[in-house]
């Protein structure tokens, strides 16, 4: 019965976060058809995707760019507040973005949990979705071609271009179910200049150090 309510309520959050990007009147998207004459900055694209506090995408880090499927052509990396990892490709004849790939790694029992008030008292009930807190474009394992590398707040992973679709290729866990923290950013890059890129996942936790090369 415990694991009926989970993926009961798994299934709720996931359709509530498909709601949310038509929210209060639909996505927004616009793009701006003439740049501004007086040599200001202009909006050339924007997107809502919902005002739900508790669980609205909400994106407050960098959103990287980079060839993340080996095209030649760079992709946008979208992600924050809500349990998926966005790929946006540009469209060069409509002029504008489209999401080529949303990118989720569910692990069940270190998720992000949910709290539900039962009678007088508040209880958490585990899920398995974390949220893209830090992402990155880069040759993560070494093989010459980008990947894309997200830390999902407890939990480390990896996914390349397989031709067809983004493969998840490697998983770290950072911190288990019982521990309390949450992952920050992610960074590709030599850090110890050995000639091939690792991977630092900074963020916050009770037991663990808030810097792990990978």
């Amino acid at each position: 019965m415990k694991k009926f309510i989970v993926i009961f309520l798994a299934v709720i959050m996931l359709s509530i976060t498909t709601a949310n990007e038509t929210f209060n009147g639909g996505n927004k998207v616009k793009l701006a058809e003439n740049a501004s004459s007086n040599g200001s900055f202009i909006v050339q694209w924007e997107k809502s995707y919902g005002k739900l506090w508790w669980w609205s995408a909400r994106y407050e880090g960098p959103q990287p760019v980079g060839d993340a499927d080996n095209d030649g052509k760079n992709e946008l990396l979208i992600g924050g507040r809500d349990p998926f990892m966005r790929v946006m490709k540009y469209d060069e004849s409509k002029g504008t973005y489209y999401e080529a790939a949303k990118l989720i790694d569910p692990v069940f029992g270190i998720g992000y949990g949910i709290w539900v008030k039962i009678g007088d008292n508040w209880h958490r009930l585990p899920q398995p979705f974390g949220s893209a807190t830090g992402f990155g474009i880069a040759d993560i394992d070494n093989d010459g071609k980008n990947e894309i590398g997200v830390a999902w707040g407890r939990h480390f992973s990896a996914f390349k271009w397989d031709g067809n679709r983004y493969k998840l290729m490697g998983r770290y866990i950072v911190i288990g179910k019982d521990e309390w923290g949450t992952t920050l950013d992610c960074i590709i890059g030599d850090y110890d200049n050995d000639g091939e890129n690792e991977v630092i996942v900074t963020g916050g936790y009770e037991n663990e150090a808030s810097l792990i090369a990978i």
